[in-house]
């Protein structure tokens, strides 16, 4: 079936990567949610092992669909993603309810902290249009310090210590390296 044929070009590592991105969509359009091998390989195609065009069409491919299962996997995998990838991700989890859903409950246990979240995302999410899922995202995410002197002078402190470059190769390593 055309199906088959769109999963041997998709896993191929040998096809160039606009057939398989190709291929990709195809799987994507013959309702992924619903076929758990083929849901299984598109959440798998998320991971950084593989190029960044095939992880881009597999996140497109998954969002065909809405099912919290989806949502899943696109969060149970966006610490791993790179920083455009993730931005994609967030857009695309904010697009489905219950996808916000997911993201909250997951930024509630602690699986996600907040500042992985973008200022962007954390704004339409304070201002979605269901005033349950901003009550919500309200008391999730810490409310600005409106007085940013004050911010400013709790921190003025810090300017004098002397730095440790190993702990600050260590953090840039962790958090910047990737972009």
């Amino acid at each position: 079936s055309f199906r088959k044929i769109a999963e041997k070009v998709a896993t191929d590592t040998a096809a160039p990567l606009d057939l398989r991105s190709a291929a990709i969509g195809v799987l994507g359009r013959t309702h992924p949610w619903s076929d758990a091998p083929n849901f299984d390989l598109l959440a798998d195609l998320l991971q950084p092992i593989h190029a960044n065009a095939l992880q881009i069409a597999a996140l497109e491919a998954l969002c065909h669909g809405d099912t919290p299962e989806i949502g899943s996997a696109i969060l149970g995998r966006l610490r791993e993603m790179s920083p455009m990838l993730r931005e994609q991700s967030l857009d695309q989890l904010l697009s489905r309810t219950v996808w916000i859903d997911l993201l909250l409950s997951d930024v509630q246990s602690g699986n996600l902290v907040t500042n992985e979240i973008g200022s962007v995302f954390r704004t339409r999410l304070l201002t979605h249009e269901d005033e349950s899922l901003r009550k919500r995202a309200g008391s999730l995410f810490d409310v600005v310090n409106k007085d940013r002197q004050t911010v400013i002078d709790n921190y003025r402190d810090s300017l004098a210590v002397d730095g440790n470059t190993a702990n600050g190769e260590l953090v840039f390593a962790k958090h910047c390296a990737t972009c």
